[in-house]
């Protein structure tokens, strides 16, 4: 760590959290020979999922588009934006109309584990019901919150690791949806590119000491992921219910 960060009012902070997100900057560059694995992006997505969500609904799904073909369909939608093809991957960042009738199965872990008593789950879902679901663009605009939310841990965790990302809006929608087969409730609400810096070392020296999140270590030279990794699931059902929580679980990404 450094020897800190003076504040404006004199105050000067060593905390690596504090050092982190005052240290960040879109990155501008990336190499396109520094890569991420299977594991490593799973983890910045359980990363990101550990942001807070509106009575825990927990409604995001994040899709890593990382292969050179899944690259080449993103990038002309995406305003041939350099970051596509470059990063190591890049996050298509949906969030999901908010639906309380989704709180009972998100509640279900900590009535379970005994953090809460089954009776309270019905104080969560009845007025998260009266909230959102007579009012649309309320439902939608829970959906935009709650994929930032995700995607801003999601940053300062790639940072912490030494890693550029590069938030953009810049990219039609509509194509994105029909492109990489958004369900009807899912808003595209930002594109996430994370990868290894053109001047990696610069952002490396200038990370908190100790990057770290959750034990892992980015390695920029991690072998590519490797398609037959992945499990292909056998029905459309299937298929659906796996790409809701697998960032990877997709064919092409």
């Amino acid at each position: 760590m450094s020897d800190g960060i003076s504040m404006s009012d004199g105050i000067t902070m060593t905390n690596a959290v504090i050092e982190c997100i005052l240290s960040r900057s879109a990155a501008k560059y990336y190499d396109p020979a520094a890569t991420l694995s299977d594991d490593q992006i799973r983890e910045l997505v359980r990363i990101g999922t550990t942001a807070p969500t509106s009575f825990h609904l927990q409604n995001w799904r994040f899709i890593a588009v990382r292969t050179p073909e899944a690259k080449a369909r993103l990038h002309p939608i995406a305003w041939h934006q350099p970051a596509i093809t470059e990063a190591a991957v890049t996050f298509i960042v949906c969030g999901q109309l908010a639906d309380s009738t989704v709180i009972p199965k998100r509640l279900a872990p900590l009535v379970q584990a005994g953090i809460m008593p089954a009776k309270t789950v019905p104080d969560w879902e009845i007025p998260a019901r009266d909230l959102y679901m007579e009012y649309p663009q309320r439902r939608r605009d829970e959906a935009v919150r709650t994929g930032t939310f995700g995607a801003a841990a999601m940053i300062y965790a790639a940072r912490s690791l030494g890693l550029g990302s590069t938030p953009m809006i810049g990219f039609d929608a509509e194509a994105v949806a029909r492109e990489f087969a958004l369900a009807e409730d899912e808003v595209p609400v930002m594109l996430l590119s994370v990868g290894g810096g053109a001047s990696r070392k610069l952002v490396t020296e200038a990370a908190p000491s100790g990057g770290r999140c959750a034990g892992i270590r980015i390695d920029p030279r991690a072998a590519p992921p490797s398609p037959t990794t992945l499990r292909t699931p056998e029905s459309a059902r299937e298929k659906y219910l796996e790409r809701r929580k697998d960032p990877l679980e997709q064919p092409n990404t």
